[in-house]
């Protein structure tokens, strides 16, 4: 492969809406073959998406790789690898660990410590997404990152770490997005919904309108499929 989307992006050159399309519908493909395989990437960002001058994508970079057990919530501290016949690839384990994704790519339920699945790498796809779309012609934003925190708590600092600072990752996140509802946090525990009210002073209450369509709407949370 002759390149990455990293290097891509970080030229700031143009690129036509159509390869776009082509850079985002690999990408997705690629992902729901790992996902078909009960697997998640968990550090997908911009630098793991190898790209050739013809502009075929790949996927790279598995180290944080993981399978996982259908409707098992549970997550396992240990990074234990197992271990491979020579010649052999080392296979993926059943464990889930919360030091996931690089940063800025980084999903909330992660940050959170909540259990998560694949949802974590369309998040990440969804970012890579949003700096793609900077490149087409006529973009009025060059922001760069979508999410671009400078730490992230509780992982850049020790457990004893409290409080969060605005250039925190999930503060970053709650400040673009604006604060959610509570129903849309019904998917993280109440340690973690206290978290994410404080740090937006509150959840945003939906006018009467809202609200309506709102409850016709089937929700969906991290733990569900995609």
């Amino acid at each position: 492969m002759d390149g990455d989307l990293r290097r891509i992006i970080k030229s700031k050159k143009e690129i036509e809406p159509m390869k776009v399309k082509l850079y985002m519908a690999q990408l997705l493909a690629a992902l729901h073959h790992v996902h078909a395989l009960d697997s998640i990437h968990r550090d997908l960002k911009p630098a793991n998406v190898l790209v050739s001058r013809k502009g075929n994508l790949k996927l790279c970079d598995f180290g944080l790789a993981r399978t996982f057990k259908k409707n098992d919530g549970t997550e396992v501290e240990n990074e234990g690898a197992a271990v491979a016949h020579p010649g052999e690839p080392v296979p993926l384990v059943h464990q889930m660990t919360n030091y996931v994704v690089t940063r800025w790519y980084r999903a909330p339920e992660v940050i959170l410590q909540q259990p998560y699945n694949v949802g974590v790498d369309i998040w990440a796809a969804g970012c890579i997404f949003k700096e793609l779309l900077e490149l087409m012609p006529g973009s009025r934003f060059k922001t760069g990152a979508l999410f671009p925190g400078r730490y992230c708590i509780p992982f850049s600092f020790d457990d004893d770490h409290k409080s969060r600072h605005r250039h925190d990752q999930l503060s970053v996140i709650c400040r673009v997005l604006s604060p959610p509802i509570q129903e849309d946090m019904a998917w993280a525990d109440e340690k973690a919904q206290k978290e994410v009210s404080k740090i937006c002073g509150g959840f945003r209450e939906l006018d009467v309108a809202s609200r309506e369509v709102s409850s016709a709407r089937p929700t969906r949370t991290p733990s569900q499929p995609i």
